[in-house]
């Protein structure tokens, strides 16, 4: 294998290629010959006996000094700014290289955190912000690929407060219907929904969909016809006990090398205040986090509370969904 080049040394080198340096030993020289043309006229002033030899040798041996202290200054000059020039250059390229492998590093890693809010200060922002927070999490939906899986879950123990808004509904819509595009590419879709207690989906007095968002609600209903549909058993909806008052999902990218990870939707939700009392049980939402992990630590952890909330799990069907009047509409 052939050895790898010594970056320091091609750096040198080339630096003493370029015409400059050889122009500026070239002015090095005819400086320092000027002292020695002095020792020249000398001698042969001497030869003429013009002057003493005694004042010969003195005038030659300070001229001849004179013309090694010149070249010495102008070399060591010339040296220090080669010098500066190369470790410039130096920096500079340990710099490119530094943020070259920072990049590389990034790409690997991938770690990615960031926060976007829902309802962060004035009212007429609220709905950019809902605009922004829907598309972000349907950019991470749309990364899903086949082998990869998604596991979502909500929790209906609390009741949530939005203000009916066509807008904010439609965004919803278009965020579910992404989800339900994925089933095209082969993507298991495992969803739970928390209940304080499962024996009220058969419950006349208490009908899932008197509370459940409508346009989740309609989510839900595509997703079970969905579930009778393919093939492969990928689409699951289950009612569970509630365990956990949280809301999230997890995208879980398909085994590489023994590593998963994959990137997180991580709902936050805060305490409504009503009539100026803050009443615990009531929510609503206030952002969300969109976490990418590829390293798979804080993935499986949350896939491990939904394997915790996923037990004595009964798999919703059509009739649970029920309007009042009975039919799926």
């Amino acid at each position: 294998m052939a050895e790898p080049r010594n970056s320091d040394g091609g750096d040198d080198e080339e630096e003493e290629r370029r015409p400059w340096y050889g122009i500026s030993r070239w002015l090095a020289g005819f400086f320092a010959a000027i002292p020695f043309a002095g020792v020249i006229s000398l001698v042969q002033d001497w030869f003429g006996k013009r002057i003493s030899s005694t004042q010969t040798g003195l005038l030659s041996g300070i001229l001849i000094m004179l013309a090694f202290l010149v070249y010495g200054v102008v070399s060591s000059a010339l040296d220090g700014a080669r010098e500066a020039r190369l470790t410039r250059a130096k920096v500079a390229k340990l710099s490119r290289e530094t943020h070259r492998s920072f990049d590389e590093f990034r790409e690997r890693v991938g770690s990615f955190t960031k926060y976007y809010p829902a309802r962060h200060g004035p009212v007429q922002d609220h709905y950019t912000q809902a605009a922004r927070l829907y598309e972000e999490a349907g950019k991470v939906i749309d990364s899903a690929r086949d082998g990869d899986e998604i596991y979502a879950v909500n929790s209906f123990v609390e009741i949530f407060h939005q203000d009916p808004d066509p807008e904010i509904e439609r965004l919803q819509d278009e965020y579910l219907d992404r989800i339900e595009r994925c089933l095209d590419r082969r993507v298991k879709y495992h969803r739970l929904i928390q209940l304080e207690n499962l024996q009220s989906l058969d419950s006349p007095s208490s009908l899932l969909s008197d509370w459940v968002e409508k346009s989740y609600l309609r989510h839900y209903r595509r997703s079970i016809e969905r579930r009778s549909e393919a093939a492969g058993n990928i689409v699951d909806v289950d009612a569970v006990p509630a365990k956990y008052p949280i809301s999230f999902v997890v995208l879980k990218r398909k085994a590489v090398n023994g590593v998963t990870g994959g990137s997180i939707i991580w709902q936050i939700n805060e305490h409504v205040q009503r009539n100026g009392q803050l009443e615990a049980a009531h929510l609503q939402l206030t952002g969300i986090f969109i976490i990418r992990n590829p390293q798979g630590d804080l993935t499986d952890r949350l896939l491990d509370l939904f394997q915790q909330c996923n037990r004595h799990s009964v798999q919703l069907t059509l009739h649970h969904l029920r309007d009042r009047n009975g039919g799926n509409a």
